[in-house]
């Protein structure tokens, strides 16, 4: 894998689905370059509640 170079801030945001029985497990990562843009896409994500058996969730963190 190549290295990338980046210059600025990085936010990671995590998706994971979590099901009842089951734990929980991942649904994939996505990179913001902007905490605004990562923050959205977790309110837009983490909108539907679901049900209790199963729904999703997402979070951000900054990677650097």
């Amino acid at each position: 894998m190549a290295e990338v170079k980046f210059n600025g801030p990085l936010y990671k945001v995590t998706m994971t689905e979590y099901e009842r029985g089951w734990g929980q497990r991942p649904m994939g990562e996505k990179f913001f370059d902007n905490e605004e843009e990562a923050r959205k896409f977790c309110v837009e994500y983490n909108k539907d509640p679901g049900d209790p058996d199963c729904y999703f969730r997402a979070s951000y963190s900054r990677v650097s």
